[in-house]
């Protein structure tokens, strides 16, 4: 069962009404037009509004090919949002560092034909193993072969260097050192010294150990 719509439907998507509504107002906005229309509407006496009456109790499917009515197409506005740059957080103990282009090595390394031929041949390679396989085929090319990967890491240069990439890095932090590392700096003469004054506290501590015990037995 087809919805009934209403008058005001009918008198809003008629292409009349439109064309009329938008010369009187050149240039302005769907949003404009749409309430320009809602407010003729709203103007207009019940006698003036009986040919969209008609249309509405006829319902679509009662009215001939040049009566139905279309509704417009109205293309949504487009909002421009300004972009708007926040400040990169770096966390605690990071620190932001220029990303640097990856060497003609790591090019080759990463590219995709060369890790697919590498597994063809064993693709059991794995950790130090591919590493070492690599590097043994890296040093057999020839400096032909090495150009392709050596241009690739001065476009990457180039690119870098116009826009700038940057990365987190985690800053090492130094840690306190223990009384066995603060023992190794410490001069030859300087710990002899320091033994003597031991040995000599301990053995006051012993005289006095010997005058307690005399006075707890008088």
């Amino acid at each position: 069962m087809t919805k009934t719509q209403t008058p005001y439907f009918y008198f809003k998507n008629d292409s009349e009404i439109i064309s009329r509504i938008k010369s009187e107002n050149e240039g302005a906005s769907n949003e404009v037009i749409k309430k320009a229309i809602k407010t003729l509407w709203k103007s207009m006496e019940i006698d003036t509004r009986e040919k969209w009456i008609t249309m509405s109790n006829k319902g679509p499917e009662a009215l001939d090919d040049d009566e139905k009515v279309e509704p417009e197409k109205v293309e949504p506005e487009k909002v421009e949002t300004e972009k708007v740059e926040t400040e990169k957080v770096v966390p605690e103990n990071s620190i932001l560092k220029k990303r640097r282009p990856k060497t003609s090595y790591m090019q080759f390394v990463n590219d995709p034909e060369v890790n697919a031929e590498m597994l063809k041949e064993d693709p059991t390679l794995k950790g130090k193993a591919r590493i070492s396989y690599l590097a043994e085929k890296w040093r057999s090319l020839t400096d032909e072969e090495k150009k392709p990967y050596e241009d690739k890491y001065h476009v990457e240069k180039e690119s870098l260097e116009k826009q700038p990439q940057w990365v987190e890095k985690p800053q090492a932090v130094k840690k306190p050192r223990s009384p066995k590392n603060m023992s190794n700096s410490i001069s030859p003469s300087l710990l002899d010294c320091l033994t003597r004054d031991v040995k000599k506290l301990q053995e006051d501590v012993k005289v006095l150990k010997e005058m307690v015990s005399i006075l707890q037995s008088n």
